[in-house]
């Protein structure tokens, strides 16, 4: 799996959970000490949950599900299944599951389930 970096800290694993101030990393706790949130992948990731972040930057694919409450969310590859930001930009390459966002932007190739977005535009990539 790929390289984790969440506020210039170094962290192994595959899945990921940001909530409430703690890292969940296959199911090792951690604890964050700033409120701001930056998380960058340099690899592949079986799955990312969020609660409030400033941007998620995934240099590869996510093959399971990316969620988050706040946040943007690029992800240079493909993701496995679903994407859900309640506020916040999704981008990515193909989404093989469905997309939800209610206040942001879905920029993608190809999204092979369903795209939901209260207030914002979809973009597909040609």
């Amino acid at each position: 799996m790929g390289n984790i970096i969440i506020n210039g800290v170094k962290y192994d694993g595959n899945d990921i959970v940001i909530k409430d101030g703690n890292i969940i990393i296959d199911d090792c706790l951690n604890q964050i000490e700033s409120k701001i949130i930056n998380i960058h992948i340099d690899g592949d990731v079986n799955s990312l949950q969020v609660d409030v972040c400033e941007n998620i930057n995934i240099d590869g694919n996510v093959l399971k599900s990316v969620n988050t409450v706040s946040g943007d969310i690029n992800i240079l590859e493909n993701v496995g299944d679903s994407v859900s930001s309640n506020s916040g930009d999704i981008k990515c390459n193909i989404i093989k599951g469905n997309v939800i966002t209610t206040s942001g932007d879905v920029k993608t190739k190809n999204i092979e389930g369903s795209v939901n977005t209260t207030s914002g535009d979809i973009l597909t990539k040609k």
